[in-house]
Order: C-alpha cells, then sequence, then structure tokens
C-alpha cells in the first residue's frame, strides 16, 4: 500500500502508466469482485490505511471510498470499520438497484429481504456518509416498468433523510454475467429523466452518469 501510494504520489507511476490527462489519483476505493466488508480484518485494514495516508500527508485530503452492497452491516467488525471509516472523513457508496424482491434477485443475486436493505443502508448511512450507488439498463429491449420503478422510490424515501445523495449510472461496459446478452444501455436522457423524477418524489439529490 504505501509502496504503490509513493510510486504514484513522487514516482513516475502515472507518467508511466496513465493517459496525461487522466493523471490524478481520485480517491483510495475499497471495492472489486467480492464484497469488501466480508473480510474479518476490515476494521484492521482502515486503521493501517489511516497511518499510510497520514505519514503522505493525504489523510483527510484524498477521498476514501468503501463500495458496499451492504449485507455485513450486521457484523460488529464492520461497524468498526464504518467508525473508523468516519474519522478518515470518508464515505460509502451503497449498492441499490432496485427496490423489489424480484429485481434484487434477478440483477444482484440477492435474496435479502427488502426491509432488511432499509435497515442496513440507514444504520450505514446514520454512522457515515452515505451515497446509493445504482444502475439502471434495459432488459431484452424494456426499460424498467412502473412497478420497478414505485419500488425503488418508496425504497429511498424511507431513508431519504439519512443519505447524502443518489450515484444514478448505466452501463459503462460489457457485463461479464451470463444474463449479458440480454442487458441494454439506456439513453442518456432516459437517465437524466429518471433522476429528475428520483429527486421530484424523493427530496434526494441525484448524480447521473449515463
Amino acid at each position: 500500500m504505501a509502496g504503490f501510494l509513493e510510486q504514484v504520489l513522487v514516482g513516475d507511476y502515472l507518467s508511466r502508466h496513465v493517459p496525461e490527462a487522466c493523471r490524478r489519483l481520485a480517491d483510495i476505493a475499497f471495492s472489486g469482485d467480492g464484497e469488501p466488508t466480508s473480510a474479518r480484518e476490515f476494521p484492521e485494514v482502515l486503521q493501517v490505511l489511516a497511518r499510510v495516508m497520514e505519514s503522505f500527508g493525504i489523510l483527510g485530503k484524498l477521498p476514501v471510498r468503501l463500495i458496499t452492497n451492504g449485507s455485513f452491516m450486521h457484523r460488529d467488525e464492520v461497524k468498526r470499520g464504518l467508525m473508523n471509516l468516519a474519522a478518515m472523513a470518508g464515505e460509502v457508496w451503497f449498492k441499490v438497484d432496485r427496490g423489489d424482491p424480484e429485481g434484487m434477485l434477478s440483477i444482484n443475486q440477492s435474496r435479502i429481504p427488502v426491509e432488511r436493505v432499509v435497515a442496513n443502508l440507514r444504520d450505514c448511512a446514520e454512522r457515515v456518509p452515505t451515497w446509493v450507488q445504482s444502475c439502471w439498463f434495459a432488459w431484452d429491449g424494456q426499460a424498467p416498468g412502473k412497478e420497478a420503478r414505485q419500488a425503488y422510490l418508496e425504497l429511498l424515501s424511507q431513508v431519504a433523510d439519512v443519505v447524502k445523495g443518489v450515484h444514478l449510472y448505466g452501463l459503462a461496459r460489457p457485463s461479464q454475467q451470463p444474463e449479458a446478452g440480454r442487458l441494454g444501455r439506456l439513453s442518456g436522457a432516459e437517465l437524466e429523466n429518471w433522476g429528475r423524477c428520483i429527486e421530484k418524489e424523493t427530496g434526494i439529490s441525484v448524480v447521473v452518469s449515463p
């Protein structure tokens, strides 16, 4: 961790590996294929990161973000990790793609009850500044229908008082899931319109990335 940061901040890593227009360190993110908070060492890793960032003088200056589905929010070590993240002025991007059980199962292969998702999201947002991260796309050429949209709005309305906002985005690259052939991009106009609808119905700020 320290070695890589030294290459980026002091060395020539960016000039050797990154296009000139993109040569900046945007954040330090915990993400990837798999749930970051499933690691029992999660709170200790954040403590180590805080010490390393402090040694480089970037603690509190460079964003630290946790991208999570929130499925382990009930664990004590995850709650300790969130406390450490909050102490670093970090934030959470909490993945919620749909608000109905059928949508959650088909898109995220999740059987977690909607009420538990809401409880986990609220618990997280009350501990650390939290954004909801949602991907919207077409399935078999059809945009999400009225019922799916209403369920999503109802879920968000239950946490409107605690979340910072919604990051709404579309398909940025080909999916690696078996259903990839059934997925399609929504137009920028469709996403923008949906974002405005979310803001109007829930009062939550929305940032759209088509």
